[in-house]
């Protein structure tokens, strides 16, 4: 089993508020990159979820 402290310090998951607020609490410690992998099932879902990941992150998707 996983520990919740490492799914928490590791995860960008909740709602989106706080997964803004985790991605601005990484930026702030100094990360300038992430490596994301959507958990959805459906290709649309994923580009959604990454494009707004991106829009919290302050970046332009690719």
């Amino acid at each position: 089993m996983i520990p919740d402290e490492l799914v928490h310090t590791t995860s960008l998951v909740g709602t989106e508020a706080e997964v803004a607020e985790r991605v601005r609490r990484f930026a702030g410690a100094g990360v300038d990159r992430l490596i994301v992998s959507p958990a959805h099932v459906e290709r649309d879902q994923q580009l959604h979820t990454l494009q707004r990941l991106a829009a919290m992150a302050g970046v332009d998707p690719v």
